[in-house]
């Protein structure tokens, strides 16, 4: 999940210790047809917050960036500032 609010940094969902607002958590289970109440403890367990992105990133061809990303990574960062 991400959450659009500026307490999280951007594409980051809320850790462990925080709270979801009732009106975001039942607008995002609305979406899936669900009840809000399904969601509220899902992220609370450590393995769930580690397993499941992983999953979806594997899902999707993505992965961690490796030490050969580096170079990459350090020229996309230089073109970008100089936009």
């Amino acid at each position: 999940m991400v959450v659009n609010d500026p307490e999280f940094h951007p594409g980051f969902g809320p850790r462990a210790d925080q709270s979801i607002a009732h009106e975001l958590l039942g607008y995002l289970a609305a979406q899936l047809g669900r009840s809000p109440e399904l969601y509220r403890d899902y992220s609370r367990r450590p393995q769930t917050r580690t397993d499941h992105p992983l999953e979806l990133a594997a899902l999707r061809g993505l992965r961690v960036p490796a030490r050969d990303d580096v170079p990459m990574m350090v020229e996309l960062a230089v073109r970008g500032s100089r936009i």
